[in-house]
């Protein structure tokens, strides 16, 4: 085992792949590294807070990657949390192409969510739904920084989750485009769902290059809005509900 200097290369570079700006990625907590472990994925470096090796789970003491141990201050700026999980590990990052989502049905897209515990929230549910991927558009935070992936529970790695340059690359794939909406949407279940789609989800005020179906979940008189993940998550499980009828 290694000391992680505060203020060395090493510390540098893992505090890119903590903002999302590198092929590899911070995951935080015993728990979600042991999960990723079973999975089959391998994590490249384990680094452990000070103080927190006592602790470290047997399936975690391994030589088949390098661990390192951090003082708390420079542990604390890795995961960008006063709440310090004690143990991350470094994974490389999957790698997703547009051939990878040749045969999905239903996609998660992702418009202009600046708000990485928002963006995260998303990939969770489309995880959890079982969307077939998630598309994030331009103007969205990073998908694999830690704030991301801790409010995503790591299913980031568990759905394909694509990085859009510009929205104009889902018509190419002959996605149909449903736009959710608060106001003036048709309710999911007005219409069926043949084909091939992707809802497409975020910040209304921002506008958007696409356009589709617009779809409103029906809400109660005088509730303005939903949250951008319950919303998504009511309109995904409607949609699939619809693809399988």
């Amino acid at each position: 085992m290694s000391r992680l200097s505060p203020h060395g290369p090493r510390a540098a570079e893992l505090l890119a792949v903590a903002s999302g700006h590198a092929d590899l990625v911070l995951v935080e907590g015993q728990t979600r590294c042991l999960d990723l472990i079973q999975h089959g994925l391998v994590p490249e470096q384990l680094i452990v807070a000070q103080g927190h090796l006592e602790g470290l789970a047997p399936a975690l003491r391994s030589t088949a990657w390098e661990t390192l141990e951090a003082p708390l201050p420079t542990y604390g700026r890795l995961v960008g949390s006063r709440t310090l999980p004690g143990v991350s590990a470094v994974f490389r990052r999957p790698l997703t192409t547009w051939q990878d989502l040749d045969d999905a049905q239903l996609l998660l897209g992702i418009d202009a969510v600046q708000d990485p515990g928002n963006l995260g929230a998303l990939i969770r549910v489309a995880a959890a739904l079982g969307a077939d991927g998630v598309l994030v558009g331009p103007g969205c935070a990073r998908p694999w920084s830690v704030k991301a992936l801790r409010a995503s529970a790591a299913a980031t790695f568990l759905v394909p989750v694509l990085e859009l340059e510009a929205w104009a690359e889902v018509q190419d794939h002959g996605l149909q485009v449903a736009m959710a909406s608060a106001h003036d949407g048709k309710p999911p279940t007005a219409e069926p769902w043949l084909g091939r789609w992707v809802l497409v989800v975020g910040n209304e005020g921002h506008g958007s290059a696409l356009s589709g179906r617009a779809v409103t979940w029906p809400l109660r008189s005088g509730v303005e809005s939903l949250n951008v993940a319950v919303a998504a998550a009511l309109l995904l499980s409607a949609i699939l509900a619809g693809q399988r009828r």
